[in-house]
Order: structure tokens, then C-alpha cells, then sequence
């Protein structure tokens, strides 16, 4: 790769970046192969941030700049905006950190949360948000910890087939779907339902589900960490809106067959 020629502002983002400890090198140069790890830092804070690539996996920056587009000075860069002002001020760095909440829980002091965990996430002691336990899942997954992987990170990437979620086939919506002519292929109905129109009524009757709010935030670190970020309202309206057409479970004891034998 060609060096990058830098201006005084960049020389000085990237003097910011490299003293943070936010910068994951290896990372970074594994995600865009065509960058050499030595030409890494560079390459982000002189292009790369310009792009909207990550600094590490846990710094979205599309999402950063979405969620405090009215901080951040016109052609900032938002990990340089996160490390001087936005994690002091308990800014979320992507739906998958909570910052003052780690701080508090690992009493940390003035050091940099999210430093910190980039430092310490692979240990299987520190969890990123308080929905998602770290030890709990590296105690169930020791695959995890004995290949060097990120538990919680490990957790998100998991193929959808491995998860505990029933197929759809065998929830609600597969059920309504059946009462409608069967489960055809997807991304249609019938000739006469359209899948947005029915999914809309059924969004009527969902509420009277039982659901668990706390289990269901603890069964799904993803949904705890959009509710405390402010993405969505509650855990319930998560499931009215997304869980129940991904076939989620709404409570600890609830079967998906309960919804037949209550009609």
C-alpha cells in the first residue's frame, strides 16, 4: 500500500487514535485485507473513517454518527469525537457498549471503558453490556475461550441455526401461516394477503401474549442493549414490532403450541 500523504489535522487524529487505545490494528487489517497492519492507522484516520469503517468491532460509526449527528463538528471524525469528548459524556459506541455502566461495574476509575474491555474482551470476564454475562456464556462455551474469540462477539455471530429460537415453522407466525393456506415461499402469503398487511393485524393481537420483560432481555443481550441505548421503547414493543416474526420466545415457560391450545 502506498503511504497516505497527511495534513496537520490528520497527523494530529491520528496522534488522538493511537494514544486512545481504541484502534484494534490487527483488526482493522483483517477486515480490509488490502491494507497492510503497519499501514493500518494510518489508512483510517486519513481514508478509512471517511468510508465508515470500523476502528474495532465494537465502534460502529454509521450508527455513532446517526445517534449524535448534533455533536459532532461538520467533517469530524467520530471515533475522535468518542475519544474526546463522547465517552466522557457516556455516549454509546455502537448498540453493543454501554460505557457507564461498564465503568461502574469493574469500578475501572478514569480509565477508558471501552480500552479497556478491547484490552481485556477475550478473558471472558468483562461483559460489554449488563444484559449479556460473559463468564456465564464462556463457562457454557469453553470452545470460546480456548480458540482466544470475544464470548459476546462470539454469542452475535453465532449461524442462526445454533440458536435456541424455534423455526418459524413451529411459532406464531408459522402457525398463522398455516391458518392462511400453509408456509409458502417466502416473502409471500397468499394471492389476496400481502405479508406487510397481515403482519400489521397480528401486531393487534400480540400484545396479549404473556411475555416476561426481564427474561426476555436476559434471553436476548441484542434486544437489552437497543432498550438501554434508547433504539427501542421496551422490550415487549421489540417483540410486537420484530421478536414474533423471528420466532422468539416471549417468556421462560412458554411453548409456541400454546398458542392453539388457547384459541
Amino acid at each position: 500500500m502506498t503511504e497516505l500523504p497527511t495534513t496537520d489535522a490528520q497527523s494530529f487524529s491520528i496522534s488522538v487514535v493511537e494514544s486512545s487505545g481504541l484502534f484494534d490494528r490487527e483488526w482493522y487489517a483483517a477486515s480490509h485485507q488490502e491494507i497492510n497492519e503497519g499501514d493500518a492507522l494510518q489508512h483510517y484516520c486519513v481514508d478509512g473513517w471517511r468510508q465508515q469503517f470500523a476502528p474495532n468491532p465494537y465502534f460502529d460509526p454509521v450508527w455513532y454518527t446517526k445517534t449524535y449527528r448534533a455533536e459532532l463538528l461538520p467533517d469530524e471524525n467520530p471515533l475522535v469525537h468518542y475519544i474526546r469528548r463522547g465517552e466522557r459524556e457516556n455516549a454509546w459506541p455502537s448498540p453493543h457498549f454501554d460505557p457507564e455502566w461498564y465503568r461502574d461495574e469493574y469500578a475501572i476509575g478514569q480509565e477508558s471503558p471501552l480500552g479497556h474491555y478491547l484490552r481485556s474482551r477475550r478473558a471472558g470476564q468483562y461483559s460489554p453490556i449488563p444484559g449479556f454475562d460473559a463468564a456465564a456464556y464462556s463457562e457454557m462455551n469453553p470452545d470460546c475461550l480456548a480458540l482466544g474469540l470475544d464470548p459476546y462477539l462470539h454469542w452475535l455471530q453465532r449461524p442462526k441455526e445454533e440458536l435456541d429460537d424455534a423455526p418459524i415453522s413451529e411459532s406464531p407466525w408459522g402457525t398463522v401461516l398455516q391458518m392462511v393456506g400453509g408456509i409458502p415461499a417466502p416473502g409471500s402469503v397468499s394471492d389476496s394477503v400481502t405479508p406487510d398487511g397481515l403482519k400489521e393485524a397480528l401486531r393487534l393481537f400480540i400484545p396479549f401474549i404473556p411475555f416476561d420483560d426481564g427474561w426476555y432481555c436476559k434471553q436476548y443481550p441484542d434486544v437489552a442493549a437497543a432498550v438501554e441505548c434508547g433504539l427501542m421503547a421496551s422490550a415487549h414493543e421489540h417483540f410486537i414490532s420484530y421478536g414474533f416474526f423471528e420466532g422468539r420466545t416471549p417468556a421462560a415457560k412458554w411453548r409456541w403450541g400454546d398458542l392453539e391450545e388457547s384459541s
